[in-house]
């Protein structure tokens, strides 16, 4: 599927999709007299379609940073003293409104945002198909915009500052119009709509797992959902993510015990692509991802150009040792600079039968429909079921079982045995307003309270300047 999406170059090289200003939070598209004729048949849909999917595996979005920031921010690992991977104001929290320069995805989430929107609102007939488009465009946009809510606003969990959520692009555009920050319910309010209308529109079958179906919306609204926390959020989460588990089509399954590593870690793309366990997907190629540069495995793999972030050592510890998921862990040509020494991680390896660092990166997984399960029968007090579903999942993966002492830590703690290294740690501990306790390879920040400023990334001053709607989150007044 490598060139799937490789039709929309030409597209992208008249610059239909480039923001026209270096504020992010001015939004005034130069291309809107061009769109006008730009969209007479589906087809024209499609590109447009196909141009938001290319902008979403950037290297600033899930083609790298909405991973490796979930790591760099977490407790789970650490960038290695020998080796120099770049994000230092990350790896020690060390951001503040006039040190964003490293908080580099905020213009690439809107330009994503911005071109969903085209086609969300195109005004040709509503035909199943284009109706279909739609879907797959507004499932975009809203885990473009749960994103951004992520890392701009505080938890709702936390109860602070919800009126302080980031800026929903209307359409159509006012190009003299500044846009200000709308409440952190009403961008969930956009998000919960645009996925229960790919539930009702997207494919339940795409082509390919790189498109958009319904069992990733599913899936991406029932995580939605227990981050929202609101009144009967609980409840929606289990309804969804147990309708992904019974009730999705056969393609889409859990990952077994003895496929683990060539799913992830062997080079063999028939084996670790479009394949059961990956609900969504998104094509990685040296066009649009900067091949050598700016790769996931770049970052991760022991022979990247830029490797450094490691695994920690206790991290390593407390997977048993017939747990089928630490064979994704490495300690080979551990740095002896560091103490204690860390582990590579083989999620996201170098080579590929695609050519180096091209193999797609699995955005949603099956498995997380489990966990998900049973975090919500934990947020609705069911704690005996959701305790034993956590151990059926663990021994699943012949890993280690929980006492339930304190069930949300146990959860919290299988979650990231699971998906370590695909951006959920950091995310996972705000969901629940915890706070961050990194131990040990930590070169600064290294406990930080979960009332912390450092959860929530400052607007920079420049931005502040010229979009006087922009305002700053209170916890950095």
């Amino acid at each position: 599927m490598k060139k799937t999406i490789f039709t929309i170059v030409g597209i992208l090289a008249l610059n239909l999709f480039n923001s026209c200003s270096d504020d992010v939070l001015d939004l005034k598209p130069p291309y809107e007299d061009t769109l006008d004729n730009a969209i007479k048949t589906e087809n024209d849909v499609y590109k447009f379609l196909l141009g938001s999917y290319l902008k979403t595996s950037s290297s600033s979005l899930y083609g790298a940073n909405f991973f490796y920031f979930g790591d760099l921010l977490g407790d789970t690992f650490f960038r290695s003293n020998k080796h120099n991977g770049g994000f230092t104001s990350l790896v020690i929290m060390n951001y503040d409104p006039n040190n964003t320069g490293e908080i580099n995805f905020y213009r690439s989430a809107y330009d994503v945002i911005q071109s969903t929107n085209f086609v969300i609102n195109n005004e040709l007939n509503d035909t199943p198909l284009n109706k279909q488009y739609k879907g797959e465009a507004r499932f975009l946009r809203a885990i473009t915009y749960f994103n951004l809510l992520n890392y701009y606003s505080s938890s709702p969990k936390s109860g602070q500052y919800q009126e302080v959520g980031v800026p929903i692009a209307v359409y159509p555009y006012n190009a003299d119009e500044k846009i200000a920050r709308s409440s952190v319910a009403d961008v969930y309010k956009l998000i919960v709509d645009d996925l229960n209308y790919a539930i009702e529109n997207a494919k339940a079958e795409p082509s390919s797992k790189i498109f958009a179906s319904k069992t990733a919306a599913k899936l991406l609204l029932s995580r939605v959902y227990l981050t929202r926390q609101g009144q009967g959020d609980a409840q929606l989460a289990f309804n969804l993510s147990n309708d992904v588990i019974t009730n999705s089509p056969s393609s889409f399954a859990p990952l077994a015990n003895n496929k683990y590593e060539e799913y992830f870690a062997l080079n063999n793309d028939a084996l670790a692509e479009n394949q059961p366990e990956t609900v969504w997907e998104l094509d990685q190629n040296v066009v649009n991802n900067s091949g050598v540069n700016l790769s996931l495995s770049v970052f991760y793999s022991r022979t990247g150009t830029k490797k450094g972030l490691m695994a920690k050592e206790s991290f390593y510890s407390s997977f048993g040792s017939t747990d089928t998921r630490r064979i994704l862990l490495t300690n080979q040509s551990a740095p002896a600079e560091d103490s204690p020494k860390g582990y590579w991680m083989r999620k996201f390896e170098r080579a590929s039968t695609g050519g180096n660092y091209t193999r797609n990166n699995k955005i949603l997984r099956f498995s997380e429909a489990y966990l998900n399960r049973i975090e919500a029968l934990y947020q609705l007090g069911n704690n005996t079921e959701a305790l034993s579903k956590l151990n059926e999942f663990a021994l699943s993966r012949k890993g280690n079982t929980y006492t339930g002492a304190n069930l949300l830590t146990d959860i919290l703690t299988e979650r990231n045995k699971e998906f370590f290294g695909e951006g959920q740690r950091f995310l996972d501990l705000k969901r629940y307003n915890l706070p961050l306790a990194k131990g040990t390879n930590c070169p600064g920040n290294c406990d930080v309270p979960a009332s912390s400023k450092l959860f929530v990334f400052p607007y920079s001053n420049g931005q502040l300047l010229i979009n006087e709607l922009a305002v700053q989150h209170p916890l950095w007044k």
